[in-house]
């Protein structure tokens, strides 16, 4: 009987390893091709052994969640790579101007990495975001074909239409809620952990991204945030009319914009999470993944797996501490019970 090999061993031993008995969420955030950086944090958890139980993501997060959630990390990225080959998600629309990128071009990759999976054929409970722009509220979506939801979780406004699903349009999850820790922590997660690579991490963590400077800029100054806030409502009063919007990629991008400004404040961003891992990945911001060349590509899956080897002792320390006190919480409940059983059969004694 031949050996198994090397790769097949590895899983054999990733599954046989004892678990934690926490349950652990992970949260991706947007970034456009920025989110390659997920694959390195997702590389390092799972050498390291550390389990996910939940996963959720928004825009490029979206995809890197839902290959993880359907094909498990091994598979995910060599799916994710063979459907590259060059392939261009932007292309010019010709005729209508209902969006500038022709979408189905995009929901044709999507449908080459997900094929017709739905939420029901995820290994872990997956969830992503999206922006409902009628309501102005972001929408969870947890159920149907797992390319429809990635699709409205990316699409971004006056690039792509909207996702139209009932009274909704969807749009772009990074304008919402992009990184759902609180969705996670209703799930039952004890520890969150995120990973941030959209633009405006230099504003909350300081990671040298200088295109988040100006974000920054903007924001970081009472003035200019009641500037924002006052102009998000602006916006929002004047693309009230949402007859037809979904046709309209410019009102579409404007009423998105105006929702964000409205919302920025009060967004938490991750910083609720237990532990934030935010990558350094440069200037960089494009959103086509095709035209990447790998080594950029190995570059930004670097980037994430760094920024999370420098994670892992306060994550395993987050994870002891919490272990430890759920312990002692179950000790003193066990001793409280066996006290009160004490003084039950005592009682029952003495009224015969």
């Amino acid at each position: 009987m031949e050996d198994k090999k090397p790769l097949e061993k590895m899983i054999v031993e990733y599954n046989r390893r004892p678990r934690t008995p926490l349950k652990i969420g992970v949260c991706l955030s947007g970034g456009a091709i920025r989110g390659l950086a997920h694959v390195g944090v997702l590389r390092v958890l799972y050498n390291e052994f550390i389990p996910i139980d939940l996963i959720a993501g928004s825009s490029a997060g979206s995809i890197v969640a839902g290959l993880y959630a359907l094909y498990g990390y091994l598979s995910s990225w060599s799916v994710f790579e063979k459907t590259l080959k060059n392939r261009s998600i932007f292309k010019i629309k010709k005729g209508k101007n209902d969006e500038f990128f022709d979408s189905s071009f995009f929901k044709g990759w999507l449908k080459a990495l997900f094929g017709n999976a739905t939420f029901d054929d995820v290994k872990i409970p997956l969830e992503i975001t999206a922006l409902d722009i009628v309501s102005g509220k972001t929408v969870y979506i947890n159920e149907g074909y797992l390319r429809d939801a990635i699709y409205a979780s990316c699409a971004v406004p006056g690039a792509w239409k909207p996702a139209k699903v009932g009274n909704m349009l969807l749009v772009d999850g990074s304008f919402g809620n992009d990184v759902p820790v609180d969705w996670l922590k209703s799930k039952g997660a004890d520890v969150v952990i995120v990973s941030i690579v959209n633009i405006y991490n230099e504003f909350l963590y300081g990671s040298g991204l200088s295109v988040s400077r100006l974000l920054k800029l903007l924001t970081s100054k009472s003035l200019t945030k009641q500037f924002i806030v006052t102009g998000g409502r602006g916006l929002e009063y004047l693309t009230r009319d949402i007859k037809n919007m979904e046709k309209k990629p410019i009102k579409t991008l404007l009423r998105t914009l105006a929702i964000f400004g409205k919302n920025f404040q009060v967004q938490k961003w991750g910083t609720d999470a237990d532990v934030q891992i935010v990558p350094d990945v440069g200037d960089f911001y494009s959103s086509n993944p095709g035209y990447l060349p790998k080594k950029n590509r190995s570059e930004f899956i670097a980037a994430g797996a760094i920024a999370t080897w420098k994670k892992i002792p306060q994550l395993k320390q987050i994870l002891g501490e919490i272990v430890l006190k759920k312990e002692m919480s179950r000790s003193a409940s066990d001793k409280i019970k066996r006290q009160f059983r004490t003084v039950k059969d005592s009682f029952l004694k003495l009224v015969g």
